[in-house]
């Protein structure tokens, strides 16, 4: 299955003559594209939100969850017993 995207560069390609440089092209391309109207699961989402009133719910920010691991480590790095390499 080939993208919009890909099938916009693909027209223009066809309509420029032969031996035009795959830039120009995209170029070309960049201005006559136009996002497709099938972001569906956007919508979707935000409608089932509405409807049900439920969100779904964050863990936390990425910063929050380090900061809270590297405490745990600092609580046990007293308490784990080393072994001895024989």
């Amino acid at each position: 299955m080939v993208n919009a995207w890909m099938q916009t560069v693909k027209k223009v390609r066809d309509q420029m003559p032969k031996g035009t440089p795959l830039k120009a092209i995209l170029k070309a391309a960049k201005k006559v594209y136009k996002k497709p109207a099938g972001l569906v699961k956007k919508a979707v989402k935000s409608l089932k939100r509405t409807v049900t009133g439920k969100r779904k719910r964050r863990k936390g920010t990425k910063k929050k969850r380090k900061a809270k691991k590297s405490r745990r480590r600092k609580k046990r790095k007293g308490t784990r017993k080393r072994r001895r390499k024989r």
